[in-house]
C-alpha cells in the first residue's frame, strides 16, 4: 500500500515494489507514509505481491474522514472448506486453533471440521453455527492486529455474537460456546419441520399478507423480507406469490423456522445454558446497534448488557436488520464479516451509493486469502489507515545495504505551472505580513462603510461594482507595500460574475469628492449606465479597462462651494468611456438585473357598487343553480317515499313532517338518470347530491338511520363547497351584509359570535376571511353552540378564534358579548326560546346576522332531521317563509335591517335591536358642488355634540347632480321629507346610508372583484399548450429571423430530442432543408426516427463528445452545415464552429460560453461566416422590432401543422427539485414540466394603445404620472400630452421626456387647466393636433387635510377644483368632442372615498363626485373609470412625506407601482365603473393587542413626530408635546383599536407617557406576581369544561342521578375523579343501560382519610339502596375510594357484586403523587402546597409552573397559597366566584394528601368481580404497577383487563365513551 500526491506517482511507486517484492525493507520503509492524511497525500493505491495477479489500483482518497462499521451476516454464510485459503495467516489460525481447543471437551472438533468435512457437514445447525461464530472471531483477530477499529457495529441474527465479540461484550471463548449452545438446543428441542424464504414484500405488507402460522422473521431491507414457519405454509405461500409476479423464494435453513414462534422452545433450555457460558454480563457501547430489539426499547435493562438474556432474545425474536442500518452513516465504509459477504447486495440498496462496501470472503473463490488482502486493499483506498505488515515478522531498523533507495521516487508534476515570485513581490512580507488581504465591509450606522445601506437597486442593498475594483486595488497595494492612494493602478478586461447582496441591519457634470474611492468611482458607473437605453435595473458585469492614478486626481480637485469638493466628470456614451479626474473607465458593459419576485401580497381588488338592502331572487338568475336544487329535491322526495314505504319507517324521525314536506314537492319522474349526469361532475360543487346519493344508497335495514348518521357527518365538511348551500356565503352575498354591520357598528374593533347549531357545519371561514379585507378592523372571534363540538384542535390557532361551551339554552357565558352574532341553521332546533337567548348576547347597537331556509325544506330537513328528532313549536312550525320570519324578528323587538334571499333556499336576514327615533333632526342640502353649505354643517355638528338624545344630522341631495355625499363616510343623505312614513321607517333603521336607486333603498358597498373572458386553448390540454411557446419562438427567431434558413441548406441542430431541438426540426423540415442532428442516447435516437421519419442514422450523431464533427463531415462529405443551432458548451462548440461551410451560420443559443466570455479563433471568419449570440428575452428589449415577425411565424406555424405539442414529462408541485435533478442528468425528451394545483385564472385582456391616438395625463409629470406615461408608451402609446401646473422641474422628469422623444413618441407638456371649462377644451384641442383622442387619465390632486370642524368652504373649492370642477369640465369637453373615439376616461380616486379617513372629508368628497361621473357615463355607454387607490409606493405622495414602501398606513402597506400599473391593466379591461386597490398588512392570528402593546409608545411618539419617546419628560402631556386635532384623532383610533379604550379628545390631551405606559402594560404593578396581566393567561373553557362545570366547580350536591336507566337493574354507584366531580363521566354513564348515581365531594365531605370519604360515601349511598347487592365504579383517585368502600361493605356481610375500576387502583393516585413529591425536598411542607396549587390551576390554563411553583413557596403560609392560585383565576374576568374557587383549591389539596396517605387494609373477597377497564397510552409512572395496577396482590376473586383506546382522559370521550359504556353494559 502506497499514498502520494499524484495517481502517476503512485502507480510509479506501485510498480518499483513489485520490482523488489522480496524486499520487505523497502516495503517497510515506504509503508511508513502509506496511511499520511488525504489533504497532504490525496492519491492512494495498492498491488498484490508473490501472486499471479496483476492487480494494482489507485484512486484519490477524499479528506473526509469516514466512520469505519463492521457488519456481521448470520445463516446461509457457512460453506465447505471456509477458512482453509487463511490458514496462512498466523493471527487467524491462532484464533482458530484456539477456538478449537474450547470446543473439543464437547466432543467438536473445529479444525477438522474446516479443513477436512465433507460437503454434508454445514447442513447440520450446530456445525453451521459454531464454523460461522469462529471465523467471525477470527476475522476479528485479523483486523486488530492491522489496527482497523470499528466506529459501529450492526449483525444480522447469529451475527450478533460476532458483534458482542467485536464490541467487548463476549470473549472469544464465551462467543464459540455460545454458538454452540444455540445450535444444539435448536436440535435438541424436536422443532416441527419448519422453513424460511426470502420475499419481496414490505415489513408492513408482510405483516398483513402472511398467512396463518407463517411469520415475517427478518426485516432485510426496505422491500425485502425473510418469512419463517411451518414447511408447507411457507412453500404454499412462496407459490401464490409467484403466481402475482412478487419474488419469492426459499432458502436453506436445515429444516428450522428460525425467528419464528417455534423458538420459543428452545429459550428456557438455550438461557440455562448461556448462563454457565456468560457469567458475567458486560455493557454493550453505544457502538453496537441492536437488530433484535426494537428501537424503542434500547432503554430497557434487557438492551443494556451482552448476556444470556440478550442472545436467547436474539433468537426468539425478529431481526429488524432494516432499522438497525438506519443508524449506519450515508458515507460509511463497511465491512461484512463472515465466511461470505451475504449482504453485499442488501447493504447497497439500504444505504446508497455513498458508502463504501467491502466483503472480507466470499464463498468458492479461488483464492480467498488473495479475496481478503484486494479487501484490504480497498479499504486503504477508502480512507483506512492499516498497516498491512503487522501480519508479517516486524523489520528492525536500519534497513540493510542492499535496499532500493525511496528518493528516485520524488518527481516534480509537471502537470501544474508554478508561479515562481520574485524578490519584490515579498517586500512587504516580513514579521506581521501576509500575502492575502481580507476586508470586511460594516454598513452598520457606526461605521465608515455605512454610506454602502444607501446603495439600492430593486430594494436590495449591493455592494457596489467600484467596491469591487477599490478592494483588489487596496489588496495589491498592500502587498506591494504602498499606500493604495498614491499607488496607479489599471484594471483590464474586468468581469463581474455576479451581485453582491449586502445584508440588511447628463453626460457632463460635476462628482462631489469626499475621498470615498468605492462612492466616487461607483457614481461614475452609474452615470454610464444611466446613458443606456431602457428604464431597466441595469448592473455592470464587465470593463474592457480602469486606469486610476491618485496623483492626478488630487490634482484635479476643485471647489464646489464653501463646503463640498467636485471634480469634472466627462461621458463619451459613443467612445464607451468615462472620466472624471485620475479616473478612466473604458467599455462598461451592464447587463439587466433579474427582478426580484414580487415580495408584497397580493393587493385587496374590489369594485364599488350599489347593493339595494332588499334583494329577493339573487338566485333565479342562474338557471344552472335552480335546475340543481330541484333536482335535490325531488332525488330527496323520490328516495324518502321509498323510504318510508319501508320497513323500517316507524324508526325514522321527523316521518310526519317529513310526508308534509315532501307532498309539497314536485313529481320526480326520471329523476335517477338527470342524477347519475351530476354524479359525474366536479363532486364538490354537488357534494349534496352525492351525499344524499350515498346516504340513500345504504342498506334499508335496522341500522340504516346510524349508518346514515355516520355518512352525513362525515361528509358535512365537503357541503361548504357545495354550489346551492354556498350560494349564500359567496362574498357578494355576504360582504354586504358584514360590511353594514361594521360601517353602522364599531369600524376598528368587533367582537364577533358565532352560534353553530347541533348538526350543522360553522361558517367562520367565510366570515373571518371577509372581515380581514377591513385594513383597519380588529376582530374577536368567539364560536359557540352545540355544534362547534366537533371542530379540530387546530381551529382556534389557525383562525385566530376563542371557543366557548355554550347550546344555547341557559344564560349566555360571563363576558360573552357580539357586536355581530352569527347564526345559520337555527330551525335544527325549537326556535322557541333558543333565539331569544342567543339576541341576548348582542351588545347595545349590535347586528344579527342570521341565515335559514326559508323554501325547498326538504333539503334542510335531510340535513337535520333525518337521523335527529326536530321538536318544532306547533305555532311557528320548524320552517318559515321569509315573511314568517320577518315577523318573528320583529316580535324580538329586532328591525330587519337588509333582507338577501335567493329565492331558491336562503334568506339572510341582517338585524338590529329597535331603537327610539329621534325627533326634529336637522336636514341640510349638500347638492351644491360649490360647498356653502359646509359652514351650516358645522353649526349643526357642534349642536348634536350637545345634544342630550344621541341626535342625528341628515344630508340630502337632489338625484339630478353629481353627489359626492358617499365620500364624506360618516353622515347620511338621499332622504324623503322629515315627517313622511318613510323617513320614520329609514329614522328607526338608522343607518349611515340610504342611498335611492331604482326604487330601492342600498348602500355602497366595496365587493371582490374577478372579471375576465373565457378562452379556448389551442391545443388539448394545458400540459401540450406549455411544450409550445418558448421552445417554438426559439427555433423561429433563431432559424428564420437571425438564421435566414432556405430550401436545400443544411441544418445541424445540437440536442435534437429537446424542446427547441424537435422544434427546430420540425420548422427547418417544413422548410425543405436537410437536417442533421445529434443527441446522447439510443432511446433518444430512436425517438427521433420515430418522430421525424426523414431523419436516418447518418443524419443523427452523438452529442456527449465531439465525435458528430467526424459524422457529420463524412455525411456531407466533408462539406459541412450551412447553419449550426448550438446548444453545447467548450470543445463541442469550437467543433460545431469547425463544421459551417462557406458563408455557413453559427446560432449559439446556449449561454455558458456566452457568459465565460471564451475565447473564440477568427481564422474561422475567412469562411465568410456569422456567429449570432440567440437570447429569446432580447425579444422583448426596448427598441427591438422583431418579436412581431416571430408572434406571426408562430401563428402561421400552428395553422400549418408544423407547430405540434413536444413530448414531456410531468412532475407534481411538490417535486420541484426532483424535477430539476432529471432535466439536470439530460435523459429528458422534450420539456420537462411542473403541474400546479388546479386552479381557475381570468383571461384578461392586455391594454394596448392605439400608435395613430394621442392619451392625456393630468398631473402627468407627477410620480404616479411619469410611470403611467411610461406604462402607455410600453403599450404602444405614440403620443403623449402631459399637463403640469409647473412644467419640468427635476432631471428625471427631463430625462424621461427625452428617452421618451429619443424612441419615437411625441410628448407635450400643457399648462392648460381643466379647472376651466375652455382649458379643458384647450387641453384636449391640444392632444387632437397629434391624433384622435384615446384616453384621459385625470390624475391631478391637492391635499388639504383637516377635521370637519377645521375645514372652510375655501378648503373644500381649492380641493375640489382640480379633483370636482376639473373632472365635470373633462366629462362633458370630451362627451362634445371625442365621445366616439375615446377608449378610456380614467379618474384617480381614492380609498379615503370608498372607506373614509379621518381628516380627509374633502378629499373624499371630491373623489366621490368623480365616481359618481364615471358611474354615469357608463351608464350612457361611454368609457368610465375611477380607481380608488390605497396608498402608492416607489412615487408620490407616501415616499415624500410619510416614509418608504414599508410604512404602515391605516393597515395597509404603499402597493409598489409595479404592482399598481398590473392592477390598472386589468381595471381597463373590465366593466365596472368604480374599483379599489390596496395591500393589506399581514395579519397575524394573535389579537392585535398582543402585536402592539409593547409598541404604544412608539406609535404615538411616530403620531407627534418624536424619534426616541424616552428622550421627552415621561410626565409632559400630550398637548404640552404639541398635539393637534388631527394627531389627537390618530391617538384616540389607536387605544380604541388595540386597547379597547374610548377616552374624550380632552383626556387625551392630558394623556402622559407614563400613562401611556400603563395602558401598554408596561409599568410596574403593585399586585402579586400570581395576580399580574403578564402571568394570567386566559382559562381554557374547553379544558375546563370537560372537568367542571365552570359556572359552579365546587359542587352542591353529593349524590347526583346521571341515569335513570333501566329499574329493573340495581344501580352502580360512580365515584368522582380528583376534581371532586363527574362532569368527565357524563358521556360515558348516561349510555349505560342501569341507573346511575354519581358520589360528589361537595364542602360536608369529611377531608381527614379515604377511610372517612369512604365511611361518609356508604351511608349516602345506602339512603339510595340500604341493601346489596352493591355494583360500584370509580374513575382514578375515585378508584381507591371504590375499593375502600368494597372492602368496608365487606366487612359488614355485604355483597359487593361488582367493583368497575376505570383506569385507576388503589395505588394509582398516589403512585402519580410521588413525582411531585419527587421534587420536593423531604419535610418542606410549603413546597409541597405550591405545588397541590399549581397542578389545581394547571386543570384551568396554561402557566410557567417552574416559576409560578417557586412564587408560592415563597408566601407565608397556606391561606395565602390558596388565595394566589384564586386570584389568578379571576384575574382571566372569566371565573368569578371566589369563595368557589377557594372551596375547590382546597378540596383538592386535601384529596391529594388523603390519596398519598392511603393504603388498603385487607383483601377484597372472592365474591366480588374485578373489572379494570385501562387507557392503552398508559401514564410511564404507572407502568411500574404492573399490567393490573397492582390489583392481583388484593384480590382474592376474578379480575378482568379491557384497554381502550385514548389515553388516562381521552379514553372516555368522543369515541372512547361508547366503547367503556358497552364494556359495562356487557357485565350486566
Amino acid at each position: 500500500m502506497i499514498s502520494g500526491r499524484t495517481k502517476p506517482g503512485v502507480t510509479k511507486t506501485l510498480e518499483m515494489i513489485k520490482e523488489h517484492k522480496e524486499s520487505i525493507q523497502l516495503q517497510t520503509l515506504l509503508q511508513e507514509n502509506a496511511n499520511l492524511p488525504p489533504s497532504v497525500h490525496p492519491c492512494r493505491g495498492y498491488t498484490l505481491l508473490n501472486h499471479d495477479s496483476s492487480l494494482l489500483e489507485t484512486q484519490e482518497c477524499s479528506a473526509e474522514q469516514r466512520p469505519v462499521w463492521f457488519v456481521f451476516a448470520g445463516m446461509g454464510t457457512q460453506w465447505t472448506g471456509m477458512g482453509r485459503d487463511l490458514m496462512c495467516i498466523e493471527s487467524f489460525k491462532d484464533s482458530i486453533l484456539r477456538s478449537d481447543s474450547v470446543l473439543q471437551p464437547y466432543g467438536l472438533h473445529l479444525y477438522d471440521l474446516l479443513m477436512n468435512s465433507s460437503e454434508s457437514a454445514f447442513t447440520n445447525t450446530l456445525n453451521s453455527f459454531v464454523g460461522i461464530a469462529a471465523i467471525q472471531v477470527a476475522l476479528v483477530d485479523v483486523l486488530r492486529v492491522l489496527g482497523i477499529k470499528p466506529d459501529g457495529i450492526v449483525g444480522h441474527s447469529v451475527g450478533e455474537l460476532g458483534c458482542a465479540y467485536a464490541d467487548g461484550g463476549l470473549t472469544a471463548e464465551e462467543t464459540v460456546l455460545a454458538a454452540y449452545w444455540r445450535g444444539r438446543c435448536v436440535l435438541e428441542a424436536n422443532l416441527p419441520p419448519g422453513g424460511m424464504a426470502a420475499v419481496g414484500l414490505t415489513w408492513e405488507e408482510a405483516h398483513r399478507r402472511c398467512p396463518k402460522g407463517v411469520v415475517p422473521a427478518c426485516h432485510n431491507a426496505e422491500d425485502t423480507v425473510t418469512i419463517s414457519g411451518p414447511t408447507e405454509d411457507v412453500t404454499k405461500f412462496v407459490e401464490e406469490l409467484k403466481q402475482e409476479g412478487i419474488f419469492a423464494k426459499e432458502v436453506k435453513s436445515a429444516g428450522v423456522a428460525f425467528h419464528s414462534y417455534y423458538m420459543s422452545k428452545t429459550a428456557p433450555a438455550l438461557l440455562s445454558a448461556l448462563k454457565q457460558v456468560i457469567v458475567e454480563k458486560r455493557p454493550r457501547s453505544s457502538c453496537w446497534i441492536s437488530s433484535s430489539i426494537p428501537e424503542s426499547n434500547w432503554g430497557s435493562e434487557l438492551s443494556q448488557t451482552s448476556s444470556a438474556e440478550y442472545h436467547v432474545n436474539n433468537l426468539v425474536s425478529p431481526v429488524l436488520f432494516q432499522e438497525a442500518l438506519q443508524h449506519v452513516p450515508r458515507n460509511a465504509i463497511t465491512i461484512e464479516i463472515a465466511p461470505h459477504c451475504l449482504l453485499q447486495a442488501l447493504l447497497k440498496r439500504s444505504l446508497g451509493s455513498e458508502c463504501t462496501f467491502v466483503g472480507l470472503m466470499k464463498r468458492h473463490h479461488q483464492d480467498n486469502l488473495e479475496f481478503l488482502l484486494s479487501s484490504l486493499g480497498k479499504l486503504h483506498l477508502a480512507g483506512v489507515n492499516f498497516n498491512p505488515l503487522s501480519l508479517y515478522p516486524a523489520t528492525s531498523y536500519p534497513v540493510p545495504a542492499g535496499t532500493p533507495m525511496v528518493a528516485p521516487l520524488i518527481q516534480w508534476d509537471h502537470d501544474v505551472s508554478w508561479n515562481v515570485p520574485k524578490q519584490e513581490d515579498f517586500m512587504s512580507i516580513g514579521p506581521g505580513g501576509t500575502a492575502s488581504c481580507v476586508y470586511e465591509m460594516d454598513a452598520s450606522p457606526d461605521s465608515e462603510d455605512h454610506y454602502l445601506d444607501g446603495h439600492v437597486i430593486d430594494g436590495r442593498t449591493l455592494f457596489p461594482a467600484a467596491g469591487l475594483l477599490v478592494l483588489p486595488w487596496r489588496a495589491l497595494a498592500r502587498i506591494k507595500g504602498y499606500v493604495y492612494t498614491d499607488m496607479a493602478v489599471t484594471f483590464e478586461d474586468v468581469c463581474i460574475h455576479r451581485a453582491t447582496i449586502m445584508p440588511k441591519t447628463g453626460d457632463k457634470g460635476q462628482l462631489v469628492w469626499n475621498d470615498n474611492w468605492i462612492s466616487f468611482v461607483d457614481t461614475m458607473l452609474q452615470m454610464e449606465v444611466l446613458g443606456l437605453p431602457g428604464r431597466e435595473l441595469r448592473l455592470p458585469t464587465r470593463i474592457k479597462a480602469v486606469h486610476i492614478d491618485p496623483t492626478v486626481h488630487r490634482e484635479s480637485v476643485t471647489n464646489f462651494d464653501k463646503e463640498k469638493q467636485a471634480i469634472r466628470v466627462l461621458v463619451d456614451n459613443e467612445l464607451s468611456t468615462c472620466v472624471a479626474g485620475g479616473v478612466e473607465i473604458i467599455g462598461l458593459h451592464a447587463t439587466v438585473a433579474p427582478r426580484r419576485q414580487q415580495t408584497q401580497a397580493a393587493p385587496i381588488t374590489e369594485k364599488y357598487t350599489f347593493v339595494p338592502y332588499r334583494q329577493m331572487e339573487l338566485g333565479k338568475t342562474d338557471c344552472s343553480l335552480q335546475q340543481y336544487a330541484k333536482l335535490c329535491t325531488k332525488y330527496i322526495k323520490h328516495r324518502m317515499d321509498a323510504l318510508l314505504d319501508n320497513g323500517i319507517a316507524d324508526k325514522i324521525p321527523n316521518r310526519e313532517l317529513f310526508q308534509k314536506v315532501l307532498e309539497q314537492s314536485e313529481s320526480c319522474d326520471g329523476v335517477q338518470s338527470e342524477v347519475e349526469q351530476y354524479l359525474i361532475k366536479e363532486k364538490n360543487q354537488y357534494s349534496l347530491l352525492n351525499l344524499i346519493h350515498d346516504v340513500f344508497g345504504l342498506q334499508s335495514d335496522d341500522n340504516f338511520l346510524q349508518k346514515a348518521k355516520t355518512v352525513i357527518e362525515e361528509g358535512r365538511d365537503k357541503l361548504s363547497q357545495d354550489r346551492l348551500l354556498s350560494f349564500m356565503l359567496h362574498p357578494e352575498r355576504l360582504k354586504p351584509c358584514l360590511d353594514l354591520a361594521l360601517e353602522n357598528g364599531k369600524r376598528t374593533k368587533v367582537k364577533v359570535v358565532e352560534f353553530c347549531c347541533r348538526g350543522c357545519s360553522p361558517i367562520y371561514p367565510h366570515v373571518i376571511s371577509l372581515l380581514q379585507t377591513q385594513p383597519m378592523l380588529n376582530v374577536e372571534y368567539v364560536l359557540t353552540g352545540p355544534g362547534a363540538a366537533g371542530i379540530s384542535d387546530d381551529v382556534p390557532e389557525k383562525y385566530g378564534i376563542r371557543m366557548v361551551p355554550w347550546d344555547g339554552s341557559l344564560d349566555p357565558p360571563h363576558n360573552m358579548v357580539a357586536d355581530i352574532l352569527v347564526i345559520r341553521n337555527v330551525y335544527v332546533s325549537s326556535v322557541s326560546g333558543l333565539l331569544r337567548n342567543l339576541v341576548g348576547v348582542l351588545a347595545e347597537g349590535g347586528f344579527l346576522l342570521l341565515q335559514e331556509p326559508t323554501t325547498n325544506f326538504s333539503i334542510p330537513l335531510f340535513l337535520g332531521g333525518l337521523t335527529n328528532d326536530l321538536s318544532a313549536d306547533d305555532s311557528q312550525g320548524l320552517f318559515n317563509d321569509s315573511a314568517h320570519w320577518e315577523k318573528y324578528l320583529q316580535d324580538l323587538e329586532l328591525n330587519v335591517i337588509s333582507l338577501l334571499a335567493d329565492g331558491i333556499l336562503y334568506n339572510t336576514f341582517l338585524c338590529q335591536k329597535q331603537k327610539d327615533v329621534p325627533k326634529n333632526p336637522p336636514v341640510i342640502d349638500v347638492s351644491d358642488v360649490h360647498f356653502s353649505w359646509i359652514e351650516e354643517l358645522k353649526v349643526a355638528m357642534i349642536n348634536q355634540e350637545k345634544a342630550v338624545d344621541n341626535g342625528r344630522i341628515w344630508l340630502r341631495v337632489q338625484a339630478e347632480s353629481p353627489s359626492g355625499v358617499i365620500g364624506l363616510q360618516g353622515d347620511k343623505y338621499t332622504l324623503p321629507d322629515t315627517d313622511s312614513e318613510e323617513f320614520l321607517d329609514l329614522s328607526r333603521k338608522d343607518l349611515v346610508m340610504n342611498v335611492m336607486r331604482d326604487g330601492q333603498y342600498g348602500s355602497y358597498r366595496h365587493l371582490p372583484h374577478l372579471s375576465g373572458i373565457s378562452s379556448e386553448l389551442l391545443y388539448g390540454s394545458l400540459e401540450q399548450a406549455a411544450t409550445v411557446p418558448v421552445a417554438y419562438a426559439t427555433a423561429y427567431y433563431a432559424l428564420i429571423v437571425r438564421g435566414r434558413i432556405k430550401k436545400g441548406d443544411r441544418v445541424l441542430i445540437h440536442a435534437g430530442s429537446g424542446g427547441v431541438g424537435q422544434a427546430a426540426i420540425a420548422i427547418a423540415l417544413n422548410r425543405g432543408c436537410e437536417v442533421f442532428t445529434t443527441c446522447g442516447t439510443g432511446e433518444k435516437q430512436h425517438f427521433l426516427k420515430d418522430r421525424f421519419p426523414q431523419l436516418n442514422d447518418a443524419h443523427i450523431a452523438n452529442s456527449r463528445d465531439k465525435t458528430f464533427e467526424w459524422d457529420i463531415l463524412k455525411a456531407t462529405r466533408g462539406h459541412g452545415v450551412d447553419v449550426v443551432l448550438n446548444s453545447l458548451a467548450g470543445d463541442k462548440l469550437q467543433a460545431g464552429v469547425r463544421l459551417l461551410a462557406q458563408h455557413g451560420r453559427f446560432l449559439e443559443i446556449g449561454k455558458v460560453d456566452l457568459s465565460n466570455n471564451s475565447n473564440l479563433g477568427m481564422g474561422v471568419f475567412l469562411k465568410n461566416v456569422t456567429f449570432h449570440g440567440i437570447l429569446l428575452d432580447a425579444l422583448f428589449d426596448e427598441g427591438n422590432c422583431e418579436w412581431p415577425e416571430v408572434a406571426s411565424l408562430l401563428g402561421k406555424g400552428i395553422e400549418a401543422g408544423v407547430v405540434r405539442p413536444l413530448n414531456t414529462t410531468v412532475y407534481d408541485k411538490e417535486q420541484v427539485e426532483a424535477a430539476f435533478r432529471y432535466m439536470a442528468q439530460g435523459k429528458h425528451i422534450g420539456k420537462v414540466l411542473i403541474k400546479p394545483l388546479p386552479m381557475k385564472i381570468p383571461a384578461l385582456g392586455r391594454t394596448t394603445c392605439h400608435p395613430l391616438k394621442s392619451y392625456i395625463i393630468t398631473g402627468g409629470l407627477g410620480g404616479f404620472g411619469l410611470e403611467l406615461a411610461h406604462w402607455l408608451v410600453q403599450r404602444g402609446a405614440k403620443n403623449l400630452v402631459l399637463t403640469s401646473r409647473s412644467g419640468i422641474r427635476n432631471g428625471y422628469q427631463s430625462r424621461c421626456i427625452r428617452l421618451w422623444r429619443e424612441s419615437g413618441v411625441t410628448v407635450t407638456i400643457s399648462v392648460s387647466d381643466v379647472s376651466t371649462v375652455e382649458g379643458a377644451r384647450q387641453l384636449v384641442r391640444e392632444a387632437e393636433t397629434l391624433g384622435l383622442v384615446g384616453g384621459i387619465f385625470h390624475l391631478a390632486m391637492v391635499l388639504r387635510d383637516g377635521l370637519m370642524e377645521n375645514q372652510s368652504e375655501e378648503n373644500f373649492r381649492i380641493v375640489g377644483k382640480t379633483k370636482v370642477i376639473g373632472t365635470i369640465n373633462l366629462d362633458k369637453v370630451t362627451r362634445d368632442q371625442c365621445s366616439t373615439d375615446l377608449d378610456w376616461f380614467v379618474v384617480f380616486s381614492s380609498v379615503s372615498c370608498g372607506r373614509g379617513n379621518a381628516g380627509q372629508a374633502n378629499y373624499g368628497y371630491s373623489n366621490s363626485i368623480m365616481e359618481r361621473i364615471c358611474e354615469e357615463r357608463v351608464t350612457d355607454g361611454l368609457p368610465g373609470l375611477a380607481v380608488q387607490w390605497g396608498a402608492v409606493g416607489d412615487v408620490g405622495v407616501v415616499l415624500d412625506t410619510m416614509g418608504n414602501n414599508d410604512t404602515v398606513i391605516g393597515g395597509t402597506l404603499p402597493q409598489r407601482i409595479k404592482s399598481c400599473l398590473s392592477t390598472l391593466d386589468k381595471f381597463i379591461n373590465q366593466p365596472e365603473p368604480v374599483v379599489s386597490s390596496f395591500v393589506l398588512v399581514e395579519r397575524s392570528t394573535k389579537s392585535i393587542n398582543q402585536d402592539t402593546a409593547s409598541n404604544l409608545l412608539k406609535v404615538i411618539g411616530n403620531i407627534l413626530g418624536v424619534k426616541d419617546s424616552s428622550s421627552i419628560n415621561q410626565d409632559s402631556t400630550l398637548g404640552d408635546l404639541g398635539l393637534d386635532s388631527l394627531m389627537g384623532v390618530e391617538v384616540k383610533q389607536t387605544l380604541e383599536r388595540d386597547y379597547d379604550l374610548s377616552l374624550p379628545m380632552q383626556e387625551i390631551r392630558a394623556l402622559t407617557m407614563n400613562k401611556l405606559k400603563g395602558i401598554s402594560g408596561d409599568m410596574p404593578s403593585s399586585k402579586s406576581p400570581t395576580q399580574s396581566k403578564k402571568e394570567s393567561p386566559a382559562v381554557d373553557v374547553m379544558k375546563v369544561s370537560k372537568r367542571y362545570n365552570p359556572k359552579q366547580i365546587m359542587p352542591i350536591k353529593t349524590v347526583i342521578q346521571l341515569t335513570e336507566g333501566d329499574q329493573s337493574h340495581s344501580p352502580l354507584f360512580v365515584i368522582h375523579p380528583i376534581e371532586g366531580v363527574l362532569v368527565s363521566l357524563q358521556s360515558v354513564m348516561k349510555k349505560v343501560r342501569q341507573p346511575v348515581y354519581g358520589l360528589q365531594c361537595t364542602k360536608e365531605v369529611p377531608s381527614g382519610s379515604v377511610v372517612e370519604l369512604s365511611t361518609y360515601y356508604i351511608q349516602k349511598m345506602k339512603e339510595i339502596q340500604p341493601k346489596g347487592p352493591y355494583y360500584l365504579a370509580g374513575y382514578s383517585f375515585g378508584a381507591c375510594v371504590a375499593m375502600e368502600m368494597a372492602l368496608q361493605l365487606q366487612a359488614e356481610d355485604e355483597d359487593v357484586k361488582r367493583l368497575i375500576l376505570l383506569d385507576g387502583s388503589h395505588l394509582y393516585a398516589a403512585v402519580h403523587i410521588q413525582r411531585f413529591k419527587s421534587k420536593i425536598a423531604p419535610g418542606s411542607k410549603a413546597a409541597a402546597e405550591a405545588e397541590a396549587m399549581c397542578a389545581f390551576l394547571h386543570q384551568f390554563m396554561t402557566i410557567d409552573y417552574n416559576k409560578l411553583t417557586t412564587e408560592m413557596a415563597s408566601l407565608p403560609d397556606y391561606k395565602s397559597r390558596i388565595q394566589a392560585a384564586v386570584d389568578h383565576l379571576l384575574a382571566s374576568n372569566q371565573l368569578s366566584d371566589s369563595e368557589d374557587l377557594t372551596s375547590a383549591a382546597d378540596s383538592f389539596y386535601n384529596k391529594l394528601v388523603m390519596a398519598d396517605a392511603y393504603s388498603l387494609k385487607g383483601k377484597l373477597k372472592e365474591s366480588t368481580e374485578v373489572v379494570l377497564i385501562k387507557a392503552v397510552e398508559a401514564d410511564p409512572d404507572v407502568k411500574s404497577l404492573g399490567s393490573d395496577y397492582g390489583l392481583s396482590e388484593v384480590c382474592s376473586g376474578h379480575i378482568s383487563i379491557h384497554e381502550v383506546l385514548g389515553d388516562h382522559e381521552s379514553f372516555i370521550e368522543g369515541d372512547g365513551a361508547p366503547v367503556v359504556a358497552d364494556i359495562i353494559n356487557s357485565l350486566l
